[in-house]
Formats: C-alpha cells, sequence, structure tokens
C-alpha cells in the first residue's frame, strides 16, 4: 500500500513542466466529455477516461485502483439511486502546469423528472497523457458519493 502511494505522489508531483499549462478550455471540453460517456451510460469510454492506477476518495478510505478489469462504475445500481443524469454546473481550476491539472467540479445528480437528488463538489487530479487528459485522482468532497461500485476497502 505504501510503494502504491509513493507511486502515485511521484507520478503527480514529478516533472518539470514544459510547453503551455492546461487551460479552462481543455479542462471544460475534458469534462463536457466525461459528462456525455456518464450521462449515456458508455461504461467502456467512460472508463478509459481514468489512468491506471488511479485514486479514488469517494468512501471513508482511499482505494487504489490497479486493475484494468476492475469495474469502474454500475449504473443499476446509480439508478437505483433514482440517478438519471448528471449536470456539471461549474468548475474551478485550481492549478495547472503542462502536463497536470487540480480542478473542483461541482456536480448535481437529477433524477428522471429534473428534481435535484444530489448536488455535491469532487475533486480531480488530471494527468496529460499521450491520449489526453486522464483522472489520477478523484475524491468527493462535500457529500458521500456513490458510482455503483464498491468505495471502500
Amino acid at each position: 500500500m505504501r510503494l502504491t502511494i509513493l507511486l502515485m505522489i511521484s507520478v503527480l508531483f514529478s516533472g518539470a513542466a514544459t510547453g503551455s499549462p492546461i487551460n479552462r478550455a481543455e479542462v471544460s471540453s475534458y469534462f463536457g466529455n466525461l459528462l456525455e460517456k456518464f450521462n449515456n451510460e458508455d461504461v467502456s469510454g467512460y472508463e478509459n477516461i481514468f489512468l491506471i492506477p488511479h485514486a479514488r476518495h469517494l468512501g471513508k478510505t482511499v482505494i487504489f485502483i490497479a486493475d484494468g478489469m476492475a469495474p469502474l462504475v454500475d449504473f443499476s445500481k446509480l439508478k437505483e439511486s433514482g440517478w438519471d443524469q448528471s449536470v456539471m454546473r461549474s468548475f474551478d481550476l485550481l492549478y495547472s502546469s503542462s502536463s497536470k491539472a487540480f480542478v473542483n467540479v461541482h456536480w448535481t445528480r437529477l433524477n428522471a423528472q429534473k428534481d435535484v437528488i444530489q448536488n455535491f463538489t469532487a475533486f480531480y487530479a488530471l494527468l496529460k497523457t499521450e491520449d489526453g487528459l486522464k483522472i489520477a485522482y478523484i475524491s468527493s468532497t462535500s457529500a458521500p458519493l456513490s458510482i455503483g461500485v464498491q468505495e471502500e476497502s
């Protein structure tokens, strides 16, 4: 576990930034793409936006996902909670370099009648890879968050 933590920290904070920083337009486009995949229940597309390995802190503990075959979302369980779609209210680009960005995203989950079932904020560490931006770390910062898969170790 400690080795995994050290690896994650070294990936997030290594390397000198060269080139222009990741900008708001890139972040907005990235999360728009994430939202489209999520709302269309595109499991493989959604899972492809994550770096493997990555860390998530959605429950009481930090979970490291190192297995590319581990499910990252279960829409049937999410729907059982009343979810029908998600909306991005806004985001704050807290830091960016040419290779990483730290972002707070303010989300709303709606039911089929478009009533709010949950407002929450999530913190993301994004890394720029050859395939574009990928999530290296996600943490629910303002409310318990479920994506239908095991959030506790």
